[in-house]
């Protein structure tokens, strides 16, 4: 990663990661497509005040600390797939592999007791 060449304090710098990433997240608009650096201020209104230059510096700058999902830069944009799981605990999304756990282990209690009722019913 090279040397921040935009001034900005360090909480210039996380609110707009803050920005970034909630936007790669929700947008599915920007999810496997080409989306050019020159259109990425009028995706989001809290992005309009930063040059694409900007926005590009600290989207690579997040694929770098690995937040973002199959990152690739295409000539003027990029393509992405999402966020990482690191990217979602960043911005504090909710990990769902909690509920996957509860549906699985309630599935499975569900199919033992199917089970032993239709083996007593024998």
């Amino acid at each position: 990663m090279t040397d921040n060449p935009y001034t900005m304090t360090r909480a210039q710098r996380a609110q707009l990661v803050e920005r970034l990433l909630p936007l790669y997240r929700e947008r599915f608009d920007l999810r496997n497509k080409h989306v050019a650096w020159a259109e990425l201020p009028g995706k989001s209104p809290e992005l309009s005040e930063y040059s694409p230059e900007v926005l590009r510096f600290y989207t690579r700058a997040c694929a770098h600390f690995g937040l973002l999902q199959d990152f690739e830069e295409q000539g003027d944009g990029f393509v992405l797939k999402g966020l990482t799981r690191a990217g979602l605990e960043r911005i504090g999304a909710k990990n769902s592999s909690m509920v996957r756990f509860i549906a699985l282990f309630a599935g499975y209690t569900l199919a033992e007791l199917l089970a032993r009722c239709f083996v007593r019913g024998l």
